[in-house]
């Protein structure tokens, strides 16, 4: 079997996942709610559109992390202080799926969503347009999952929408390092692969 082959099929399993799993509430519910489309690893994920303060190109003056919390890229000066970049792909891809997903493949981040706050900027690889969602399409994250981040599933466009309190508690989560060693981004993916990563 192709890499390419297997890397196709773990990320179809992945979003057969996110797809399934119990009914339940979403903290961004409501109705005809515009979202903000984009893509990430070839995943198609949406967050609420007011929730999104502005879209940067990538930065070239991005100073990158350095004390192994695994979520965050680095730095961009932003209003006398620092915006934090995540990489998102770390956000909502599993470890044990992650290098499947990533490794030997060019993960090409190209912008920088800023969201609420100013605090804090999402990598994307594209961003898409802003689409009206119907509260009645989606299948909303069950009480309890596992998957903070994830408020619920447009199952016919195969997207995932974003929760952004459960996004802002995990970049939040992020003031603490973790230990040396531990974090696997998409910039040490592609090291270990021997390829540039624009990361």
């Amino acid at each position: 079997m192709s890499v390419l082959l297997h890397q196709e099929q773990a990320l179809e399993s992945y979003l057969e996942g996110l797809l399934e799993g119990p009914q339940g509430a979403g903290a961004d519910r409501g109705a005809g709610l515009d979202y903000l489309r984009f893509v990430v690893a070839g995943i198609n994920l949406a967050l609420p559109a007011p929730r999104v303060q502005g879209i940067w190109d990538w930065p070239r003056d991005l100073s990158p992390e350095s004390d192994g919390r695994r979520l965050l890229l680095g730095h961009v000066p932003h209003d006398g202080s620092g915006l934090g970049v995540a990489d998102t792909a770390v956000l909502v891809i599993p470890r044990q799926r992650r290098q499947a997903l990533i490794h030997r493949r060019a993960l090409r981040y190209t912008a920088v969503i800023v969201i609420e706050g100013g605090l804090w900027g999402l990598a994307c690889e594209r961003v898409g347009t802003a689409v009206q969602v119907d509260p009645s399409r989606v299948h909303w994250r069950g009480a309890g999952a596992s998957r903070s981040w994830l408020a619920g599933t447009l199952e016919h466009e195969r997207c995932a929408l974003l929760d952004m309190d459960g996004v802002l508690a995990a970049l939040a989560g992020e003031a603490r390092p973790e230990p040396h060693g531990s974090g696997t981004n998409a910039a040490t993916i592609a090291a270990e692969d021997g390829r540039e990563s624009s990361v």
